[in-house]
């Protein structure tokens, strides 16, 4: 931050940094933000701020930060996307990992006619679940892409070994660990994204929901038998 104590204040700023926040009371005149960087340029007259020219304090008094910091700017050079920021948006997705998850042991009942019951669903929920706490602890030691990579694989796998036991076939069980990797691989490619995440997500959405309506079309209830 630099605060304009000067009659007149130019400063020209460049960094190869692609997402500047510009803070403080005063915006660049001129910029200009590339994937390669920006460039910015402030300029100002005394009359614009709200400290005077010139002041008198008594001998021994320090003047106090906080008047010198009227009207500071700068920039803030954070990361656009943080690992936090990432997996709270993971997390908003996390119903869609549940629904998708049941919707498939759902359609394995209906068509191979395979009973499962609460506990199934209650503990594949909670590793779906899992994932995302993991997902949180892993990103805090190392990179998010490799905490990212190892929580959807074991969570895949253990999902995965589980569904070969209650759906009593490892293509069944393969075909759901596919599905869960798949999501996850898309989920990854949304969230890295910034300004066409919601989109993607949208378009994801709609294609999960044609494939489930085209898989289902047959479905019919099975009439009571009249007594």
């Amino acid at each position: 931050m630099l605060s304009p104590l000067a009659r007149g204040t130019k400063m020209h700023l460049k960094s190869p940094w692609p997402d500047p926040s510009f803070t403080g009371d005063y915006l660049p005149v001129e910029r200009t933000i590339t994937p390669a960087g920006f460039e910015a340029q402030w300029e100002m007259s005394f009359y614009a701020r709200s400290l005077p020219q010139q002041w008198q304090v008594d001998a021994g008094t320090k003047i106090p930060d906080a008047d010198l910091n009227k009207g500071a700017f700068g920039v803030r050079m954070t990361p656009a996307v943080s690992a936090y920021r990432i997996v709270e948006r993971a997390v908003k997705y996390g119903i869609l990992f549940v629904v998708l998850a049941f919707t498939m042991f759902f359609l394995f009942e209906a068509i191979a006619k395979i009973r499962l019951n609460a506990l199934n669903y209650l503990l594949v929920g909670a590793t779906l679940c899992v994932f995302f706490l993991a997902l949180l602890a892993l990103s805090e030691f190392i990179p998010f892409c490799a905490a990212y990579a190892t929580s959807a694989a074991i969570a895949t796998i253990m999902i995965g070994l589980y569904c070969a036991r209650i759906l009593r076939s490892a293509k069944r069980a393969l075909a759901v660990s596919a599905m869960l990797g798949g999501v996850y691989a898309y989920l990854y490619f949304v969230l890295r994204m910034e300004d066409f995440a919601l989109v993607a997500g949208t378009a994801a959405l709609f294609a999960v929901l044609g494939a489930l309506m085209y898989a289902t079309r047959n479905l019919r209830e099975t009439p009571t038998p009249i007594k």
